[in-house]
């Protein structure tokens, strides 16, 4: 996963957060740059767990993304 599509994460939710919330307060700041690191976490963990799986194993039994992300999800 790309470090633009990750900022884009990152700043779209924190903006979209600090619009919703209204004022800019240090408070507002905080909730907000607080949501947008939990939905990051969410969205890009399981993909740097499957990239690290696929690098320790090789060319084994995870040769995709898309098959080490299955394997994942039924062990």
């Amino acid at each position: 996963m790309g470090l633009t599509f990750i900022n884009a994460i990152v700043f779209g939710v924190q903006g979209n957060a600090m619009r919703m919330l209204g004022r800019n307060t240090p408070l507002n700041q905080f909730l907000a740059g607080s949501a947008a690191g939990a939905i990051q976490c969410v969205v890009c963990c399981p993909v740097e767990l499957a990239k690290t799986l696929m690098q320790k194993h090789g060319t084994g039994k995870k040769k995709s993304s898309r098959n080490c992300t299955r394997i994942l999800c039924t062990d």
